[in-house]
């Protein structure tokens, strides 16, 4: 068996992310969903890859389960799954499915190892294949759970934009180390999955000229820089898709025919 490609994180860094993001949920949420109007753009723009109003879609990575909650919201009529490699992150998810009131299962298992019972229309990620120093083996790990002819869809973020890398490595060194900044251009992106076997391959850029407002300390510069970021971000709300660089780059194709 080859080696798989070594992680940028663990599912122990994951579990104590998802935790302090649930004590932040509330009111603030609903204002972020309404800010995130190009983001949702992007992401429907993946779903309907499948052309399949009923399309059975996989996530991978998909804890704490909020990428599902926007699926709903954007295609309620799709059929949604999830495999996360992190106990506590799958049990999370599940519950979000079961207060939905959708069907669907959460399978626990690593991306590039777990077997599934039965393949699908449309398998997807967010924020996942950057974190793994091999790019392409997450993108094949995808294909793999497709049926013959299915579609992929992946988006990752952008911090390769020359204004957004400089603040991270300034404000935020940790948060950077754990990216794979190589797959972060649109070039690199279609060639992982080229490389991995997907045909009628895309990519594009999407989700607004936006600054992320992570901080590795709580020294007076980085909590000042924080605030910029949030001040910068609602104002990015109104700016026309065209103007300025994508915080967000996507791609999609499908798994070659039977």
């Amino acid at each position: 068996m080859a080696a798989l490609s070594q992680e940028l994180t663990s599912s122990t860094y994951w579990e104590a992310r998802w935790a302090k993001q649930a004590r932040s949920a509330g009111w603030m949420e609903q204002l972020r969903r309404f800010s995130m109007w190009k983001y949702d753009r992007m992401v429907r723009r993946m779903l309907d890859t499948a052309q399949l109003p009923n399309a059975n879609v996989l996530e991978l990575g998909c804890a704490p389960g909020k990428i599902l909650q926007r699926i709903h919201r954007l295609r309620p009529q799709l059929r949604l799954n999830g495999l996360d490699y992190a106990a506590d992150g799958c049990r999370a998810t599940t519950a979000i499915l079961e207060k939905m009131g959708m069907p669907g299962r959460v399978y626990y298992g690593d991306a590039r190892t777990a077997e599934l019972p039965i393949r699908f229309d449309l398998v997807m990620s967010v924020g996942l294949i950057e974190h793994f120093e091999d790019p392409c083996e997450i993108v094949r790990s995808h294909a793999r759970f497709c049926r013959p002819g299915g579609n992929v869809a992946i988006a990752i973020p952008n911090f390769t934009t020359p204004v957004v890398k400089y603040f991270a490595e300034k404000f935020c060194p940790d948060n950077l180390a754990i990216h794979n900044l190589k797959i972060m251009n649109l070039s690199a992106l279609e060639k992982a999955c080229r490389d991995a076997g997907l045909v009628n391959v895309r990519v594009g850029g999407d989700g607004g000229s936006l600054l992320h407002r992570w901080i590795s300390h709580r020294d007076m510069a980085s909590q000042s820089y924080a605030a910029l970021a949030k001040l910068w971000n609602a104002f990015a709300i109104l700016v026309p898709p065209q103007i300025g660089w994508h915080s967000n780059l996507w791609a999609t194709g499908q798994t070659p025919s039977a």
